[in-house]
């Protein structure tokens, strides 16, 4: 068997090889992988959003005002 018979044996293989490939598989998996890592993100995001928020919430502007004029340390109030 000469060289471009094994070439072109070679070349067939490699099309039945990627012929077999399962695409729809391949884009079903991304898709999927896709979807749980933006879901993972956007409960982190709504996570440190809400932590914003709560610290928002619990800042006591006037022990801060207070703290400022006193000179003391700033004690935090809820």
């Amino acid at each position: 068997m000469g060289w471009l018979d094994k070439a072109k044996s070679a070349a067939a293989g490699a099309k039945d090889k990627v012929s077999n490939i399962d695409v729809s598989g391949i884009a079903n998996k991304t898709k999927e992988y896709g979807k749980k890592a933006y879901d993972s993100a956007a409960e982190k995001s709504t996570q440190a959003v809400q932590g914003v928020k709560q610290a928002a919430s619990d800042f006591d502007s006037a022990a801060v005002a207070e703290s400022v004029k006193t000179k003391r340390p700033l004690i935090y109030h809820k």
